[in-house]
C-alpha cells in the first residue's frame, strides 16, 4: 500500500493504528522509511496512534476529525484528501484518473469511482471482488461521454473514497459523516460506512448512487486506471465465496433489454 503511495510527487500520509507498543510502532517506522526515506521533498509519513478506543472498529473513523480540523483549516496547504482501508493499493494513475473525470462529471452530480481487482491464482486473471454477476450496463443508470459510458455499479463498495475541498465541505455537512446518523443512509456495518464518502449523498435523481465507473463502448472494458487493487486477494483464490470471480475483461456487458 504504501509502494503504491510513494508514487505521488507530492503527499502526506498519516498511518492511523491503535497500537501504542514500542515494538510495533518502531516496525511501522522502519517499514514507512524503507519506502519513504528521510529528505523526499514534498512526500513524508507520520504515525497516529487512537488507543482505548470503545470498540477496535472505531478507528476506521479517527481519519473524520483529521478531515475536519487540518484537511478542511484555513491554513491547510492540501488540494485533496484520500481514505484508505489498510489493503487497498491506490496510486498516482488513480489519483489522476479521479481528477480528469471529476471535472467531466461535475456537473451531472457524479463521481468517478474505482474498481476493486484482485489476482486470481489458478487462472491467472484479474477478476473483481464487488459483483457476483456480469453487470449489464444498459439495465443501470448512466451517461455517455465519447467513447465512454460511465455507469452505476450495482454494489458501490470501494474501500476508500476521495475528496477535493468543495467534496469535503459538502461530506462534513452529511449523515454519512457521522458513525451514528450513517447507518440511517445506508445498512453497511460500521468499518464499511467509514469509507462510503459522498455514494449515497446528493445522488442525482434516476441514479442508484453517486459512483460510476467509466467503461468503454468499443472493447466495454473499464479502463486500468480505475483499477484499485485488494491486496490480500482473499476473494479471487477462496472457492467458498461467489465473490472475486468474475474476470476484468468480461465484468461489463452492453446487451439491449
Amino acid at each position: 500500500m504504501l509502494l503504491s503511495l510513494s508514487t505521488f510527487p507530492k503527499i502526506q500520509i498519516i498511518l492511523i493504528t491503535n497500537t501504542i507498543k514500542e515494538n510495533e510502532l518502531k516496525d511501522l517506522e522502519n517499514l514507512y522509511r524503507q519506502i519513504l526515506p528521510d529528505g523526499v521533498e514534498g512526500r513524508n509519513i507520520s504515525i497516529r496512534s487512537y488507543p482505548n478506543l470503545q470498540d477496535p472498529f472505531d478507528l476506521t473513523w479517527c481519519h473524520k476529525e483529521i478531515m475536519a480540523n487540518e484537511f478542511l483549516n484555513n491554513n491547510s496547504i492540501y488540494s485533496h484528501f484520500i481514505y484508505l482501508e489498510d489493503d487497498i493499493a491506490f496510486n498516482f494513475m488513480n489519483f489522476v484518473y479521479f481528477l480528469e473525470y471529476r471535472k467531466r462529471l461535475r456537473n451531472e452530480d457524479l463521481l468517478p469511482s474505482f474498481l476493486r481487482v484482485e489476482y486470481q491464482n489458478k487462472t491467472g486473471t484479474f477478476v473483481n471482488t464487488e459483483h457476483q454477476k456480469q453487470i449489464n450496463v444498459l439495465t443501470q443508470p448512466f451517461i455517455e461521454w465519447n467513447d465512454l459510458i460511465f455507469v452505476n455499479p450495482p454494489n458501490p463498495y470501494i474501500a476508500c473514497f476521495v475528496l477535493d475541498k468543495e467534496l469535503a465541505i459538502e461530506y462534513v455537512a452529511t449523515p454519512s459523516f457521522n458513525k451514528i446518523k450513517s447507518a440511517n443512509v445506508v445498512g453497511w456495518a460500521v468499518r464499511e460506512r467509514s469509507a462510503m464518502g459522498l455514494t449515497f449523498e446528493g445522488v442525482p435523481p434516476r441514479f442508484q448512487s453517486r459512483y460510476v465507473v467509466p467503461v468503454s463502448i468499443t472493447n466495454r472494458q473499464s479502463p486500468q486506471c480505475a483499477w484499485i487493487f485488494h491486496l490480500p486477494n482473499n476473494y479471487a483464490n477462496d472457492r467458498k465465496t461467489r465473490f472475486g470471480k468474475i474476470p476484468m475483461y468480461s465484468l461489463f456487458s452492453l446487451t439491449k433489454k
